[in-house]
């Protein structure tokens, strides 16, 4: 089994490159190999952001080093289960790794969750001044006020859940997990409302430079900004492992409106998803290279 995941990953990086390899030999004038190469850069800030808040949220009770292994896992696990239930890995991961209780790992996925709820509330702002006139601007401005709404009662849920918890005498046995859970001083959430807006612009900046980089048909940033939340939507609202078939087909449906060919915005959707994906396959396989070794003795003990 440990051998076989290593093996995965490295078919699945084997698979991304040749399909983008083989989409430039059929399509002299697009680019998809290149594009993958420009949008590594905007790809690393995003994922060190990612690694960074969860460090933040460890209190450095982590090792940076192993949070980002351990965000690897994840985000590497995202693209074979389904509603990002490969985060469940990190909680174990940090108690094997580092001797992180488990109950605090839960804890730290919890808040990164709620604030990326939150910052993905926030990137909504943007949408009603630029999506109007477009296709689907009726259901995206129906569908972001829902965001908006969401993001607000997970703020105001993660700020009274420890005060709950704290009501209940039966449930003082969890006060470990009910501090971890706290979201700390007002210039704490600040920061953290920061670190989800930046994550999410990172992310669309790898959408974008995908995009531009690829030669396809120009488009404007705000319609880029448009085609990227109804993607993001499909991920987030799917129960298929990765958000297969949702994710690629919110992107061809908006592309296909703003005159790509269906063929190419396929490709496009595939290219782009194993741009954002390769980083955390790498770490993934970094971790099973690194951490392999204790995570089998640790799982037999």
């Amino acid at each position: 089994m440990r051998n076989a995941i290593p093996f995965l990953i490295g078919l699945l990086a084997v698979l991304g490159l040749g399909y983008l390899i083989w989409w430039d030999m059929q399509n002299p004038t697009i680019s998809f190999l290149r594009a993958f190469f420009a949008g590594q850069f905007p790809s690393a800030i995003a994922v060190g952001l990612i690694g960074w808040r969860c460090f933040i949220f460890t209190k450095g009770k982590v090792p940076f080093s192993t949070v980002l292994r351990a965000n690897g896992v994840a985000l590497a696990g995202s693209i074979f289960v389904p509603m990002r239930l490969g985060d469940l890995a990190k909680p174990l991961y940090f108690k094997r790794v580092s001797d992180f209780p488990q109950a605090l790992g839960l804890a730290v996925i919890v808040k990164e969750r709620v604030w990326d709820l939150i910052g993905l509330a926030g990137f909504c702002l943007v949408v009603p001044l630029f999506a109007k006139n477009t296709p689907f601007s009726d259901q995206l401005t129906t569908i972001v006020p829902l965001v908006l709404v969401l993001g607000i009662v997970a703020y105001i849920g993660m700020l009274a859940l420890p005060r709950i918890m704290t009501m209940f005498s039966f449930l003082k046995r969890f006060e470990a997990y009910t501090d971890a859970m706290r979201m700390g001083t007002w210039w704490e959430s600040l920061i953290q409302l920061v670190f989800a807006l930046t994550i999410w612009w990172s992310s669309f900046l790898i959408f974008y430079v995908f995009y531009v980089v690829s030669g396809l048909p120009s488009l404007s940033v705000f319609q880029l900004i448009v085609v990227f939340l109804a993607a993001t939507l499909g991920l987030v609202a799917t129960i298929t492992p990765g958000g297969l078939g949702t994710y690629e087909g919110a992107i061809v449906a908006i592309l296909a409106q703003f005159g790509v060919e269906w063929e190419a915005a396929l490709a496009f959707a595939i290219g782009t998803r194993f741009c954002w994906m390769a980083i955390p396959l790498g770490m993934g396989l970094w971790a099973l290279v690194v951490d392999g070794r204790i995570l089998l003795q640790k799982s037999k003990s």
